[in-house]
């Protein structure tokens, strides 16, 4: 019997147990025995279940599913009993969830930065950067967070070197401007010759004389 356990033929064991116990049922080291013939064979089972379950999740990691895998991994500890490795690979899954949420939020709050500096509402574009910053959205050091800094810096001092745009239409004070030079144009411009009378044209004087 305890051969065919060591060989983990647990059927065969305690078939050889059962068989001799017939005979002697009150056999205190075959009782024994086949209590450990079955406890083993218990354990094997449930290893044999985890092993299959642990291929089961690192597919499903490799494929991206990564709430899947936690769900089994779960599972699996509910049922199967606790193991390091089903931990392990729940932990990898929830960390790769972590990463992938935490890296769209920095794709989102980068956009949100753009788009309030192209509106030139440069102090929330601060204060959002700022904000990721403080709740360590984004490392220290992440150059994405730089370039989001100089292109705040960059677009302010841009705008206060722009011209003010003018109002549409003419000012007040060109309009009275061009009336004037106008006026004094009417009167510096000598009038036409066809309009002039006789005594005032020259040419008409000389040709009478």
């Amino acid at each position: 019997g305890r051969s065919l356990l060591q060989a983990n033929r647990f059927n065969d064991a305690a078939r050889e147990i059962l068989d001799v116990l017939v005979a002697h049922p009150d056999h205190a080291e075959l009782l024994a025995l086949l209590d450990q013939v079955e406890s083993q064979r218990r354990k094997f089972r449930a290893r044999q279940g985890i092993e299959q379950r642990v291929k089961e999740i690192k597919v499903k990691i490799n494929r991206e599913k990564f709430s899947e895998a936690i769900a089994l991994a779960d599972e699996t500890i509910a049922t199967l009993g606790p193991d390091t490795d089903v931990s392990q690979l729940r932990k990898s899954a929830q960390v790769e969830i972590q990463a992938r949420e935490k890296k769209r939020l920095q794709e989102q709050t980068i956009e949100d930065i753009r788009l309030l500096t192209q509106s030139g509402k440069f102090d929330d574009a601060t204060r959002t950067l700022d904000d990721a910053v403080s709740k360590k959205l984004f490392d220290p050091l992440d150059s994405r967070a730089q370039r989001a800094a100089d292109e705040i810096a960059a677009s302010r001092n841009t705008a206060k070197k722009e011209p003010a745009v003018p109002r549409a239409g003419i000012p007040k004070s060109f309009s009275k401007e061009y009336a004037f030079l106008q006026k004094k144009s009417e009167i510096d411009t000598p009038p036409a010759a066809e309009n002039m009378t006789l005594m005032e044209a020259p040419d008409a004087r000389a040709s009478v004389g």
